[in-house]
Parts: structure tokens; C-alpha cells; sequence
């Protein structure tokens, strides 16, 4: 993965952001589900100014009475002033974990049109910055750890371990899943958890959590992005589990 520069942004608006502090111990012990309560959950998005700048918008998920949390995809397509694309979905929750454990997440992502649902023809879009590589829309595992090793080890993604976002969402629900074998992972530039020195930075960081969740990317980048065309339909993103085995 090329450096994810539009992500810098998102990291400093993660410091600026007041967003219901909520204080938790570490958690160590597993299986583990995190709360499916749409308050602890923060959305946040980037919302384009033209030329190649965006504005950091963050707000909290919404609650399934029948467990989990969502939130709308935000419009992205011609007819929006400044399309805005998701970039992560993630909660506060800080872990302590090893080698030895899993990230499983159950999502999904129901469409609509003309009261048609799901709409086989909804379109999603991906942020244009970073188109250059030419991959498709796509939602993977994420998580960000605190005080451990160089800047780059802080951030680390499920490589290649994601789901491709389609036009027309999903019909059923999908699973990713992710053991934390270093293999799977890629830190902010892109090198690997199992390689040396990006090795001891990965073992660092899967001990210190801080916030974990899911990520939105296209093109070159794994979080700059997905909104939805709001002229063939609307999305919405279902998280209905996320747990640590």
C-alpha cells in the first residue's frame, strides 16, 4: 500500500476531536465482543473543499434494535457540493493481545432505491485522491495502538484480508477475518508485521490498543474513502459483530 497521506489528516483530527469519552480498562481476557452500542462508535468521514482538500467530519453511529451499529454512507457522486466519503469506523476500546488471537467482524450493507431494497444498481464511489493504482472500493479490519515503537507501527491494516464493495451492497451478511499473525497486517507505509524491524513495531502495538474498528479505501489507499452515488440509491453499513477470539 502507497503511504495513505490523506489519512495524516484523519490521524491529527483524531487528537481535536471530543468525542464522549468513555473510560475503559484494558481488556485481556477473550473471546471477547465489543459493545454494540451506536454511541461508542464514531464515524468519521472527509468531506471534499475542492482541489484536493478535505474537512474532517466525525459523528456517532446509530444502534440496530436487533444488534449492532450502522451509520449512512455519505453522498459522493455528481450531485453533491462536496462529496464526502467514510474513511473509518472505529470504537475506543483499549486491548492487550498476542499472536495467538483473531479479529472476526460481521458486516453488511443493505441498499435501496425507489423503495426497492436491496437496489442491484446502487453505486459506490471511492475518493478519487490516490485513483492512480486503480483498485476497487473496499472495507478491511483496522486497528491503532499507542506509545509503541516509530509513528508508522501505530497504525496497522488487515492485508489482504478485506471486502470489495460492489455496486448494490450485499444481499447477506459478510465476515472478515484476520488472526494476528504479523503476515496479515501492513502499518501506515505499507511494510509488513512479520518483517524486520516493522516485526517488533507489530508485537508492540497489538499489546497496546487503543482504537479498533474497520476502514473505508480505493485507489492506492486503504482509509481515504467510500461514499454512494445518491442518484441510483442509498447505503447504509451494518456492523453486527465485531470480537476478538
Amino acid at each position: 500500500m502507497r503511504k495513505p497521506t490523506v489519512l495524516a489528516v484523519v490521524i491529527i483530527a483524531n487528537s481535536l476531536f471530543l468525542f464522549s469519552p468513555i473510560v475503559r480498562v484494558q481488556a485481556t481476557t477473550t473471546p471477547l465482543g465489543l459493545p454494540m452500542v451506536g454511541s461508542d462508535w464514531k464515524v468519521e468521514n472527509l468531506v471534499s473543499q475542492g482541489n484536493g482538500n478535505f474537512k474532517i467530519s466525525a459523528s456517532a453511529a446509530d444502534t440496530i434494535p436487533t444488534g449492532g451499529v450502522f451509520f449512512p454512507f455519505p453522498n459522493a457522486g455528481p450531485s453533491a457540493s462536496h462529496p464526502t466519503y467514510t474513511s473509518e469506523f472505529t470504537i475506543g476500546f483499549p486491548l492487550s493481545l498476542s499472536a495467538s488471537n483473531t479479529i472476526t467482524a460481521t458486516i453488511k450493507i443493505p441498499t435501496e432505491c425507489a423503495g426497492i431494497s436491496p437496489c442491484l444498481t446502487t453505486m459506490f464511489v471511492g475518493n478519487p485522491d490516490g485513483s492512480a493504482c486503480g483498485t476497487v472500493n473496499s472495507v478491511r479490519l483496522f486497528f491503532q495502538s499507542t506509545n509503541t515503537n516509530s509513528f508508522e507501527t501505530h497504525y496497522w491494516w488487515s492485508n489482504p484480508t478485506s471486502y470489495t464493495i460492489t455496486t448494490g451492497g450485499t444481499i447477506t451478511s459478510v465476515t472478515l477475518t484476520a488472526p494476528l499473525n504479523g503476515a496479515g497486517w501492513s502499518d501506515f507505509y505499507g511494510h509488513f508485521g512479520d518483517v524486520a524491524p516493522y516485526s517488533t513495531g507489530f508485537a508492540a502495538a497489538i499489546q497496546n490498543i487503543k482504537t479498533i474498528g474497520l476502514s473505508f479505501g480505493s485507489g492506492c489507499f486503504f482509509a481515504n474513502g467510500v461514499g454512494v452515488d445518491s442518484a441510483t440509491g442509498v447505503a447504509t453499513f451494518q456492523l453486527l459483530e465485531y470480537k476478538i477470539t
